[in-house]
């Protein structure tokens, strides 16, 4: 008898070690699940574009009637974005003109500080790092300080 309870409960032990490596590995079969559902949904990503993530609220012509908001985009340093619907890679490609909404409210208006349009005005490092930073925050802004900076070299 104490010889059964000695194997029932060796085996018990077994099968609690194996049922926590078990339980250890679908933990990791799940993270990696999530992971390439992750990477899946970007699979179908055209060549050149990257996820809209709504930087840009542009409603573009839908397969299925009506209009949607792009969810892939390609950024042209003219000002405008290149936008497609993800629903389909033969669809069409739409050109959308990026601007900034204006504020017609009353209120103080004030100059641009000097340091400011001297910023705007500049070639080569110091415009690109502020385009970089305003890209990186806004993509929208970003079309208007390129149209800016266009618009002061002419």
């Amino acid at each position: 008898m104490e010889r059964r309870t000695t194997i029932a409960a060796q085996q018990l032990t077994t099968a609690r070690t194996h049922i926590n490596h078990l339980v250890g590995a679908l933990e990791t079969c799940n993270e990696e699940i999530c992971c390439l559902r992750a990477q899946a949904g970007h699979a179908n990503m055209p060549h050149d574009f990257e996820l809209n993530n709504r930087h840009i609220n542009a409603q573009i012509p839908s397969q299925q009637g009506g209009n949607v908001l792009a969810k892939w985009i390609k950024i042209l340093g003219s000002g405008e974005v290149i936008a497609r619907a993800g629903e389909d890679p033969e669809e069409p490609e739409y050109m959308v003109p990026l601007h900034l909404v204006t504020n017609y409210s009353p209120g103080d208006v004030n100059t641009m500080p000097y340091w400011c349009e001297e910023l705007l005005q500049s070639n080569g490092a110091p415009f690109f790092a502020l385009t970089t930073m305003v890209r990186a925050l806004d993509l929208t802004t970003s079309a208007e300080v390129e149209h800016y900076h266009r618009h002061h070299k002419r």
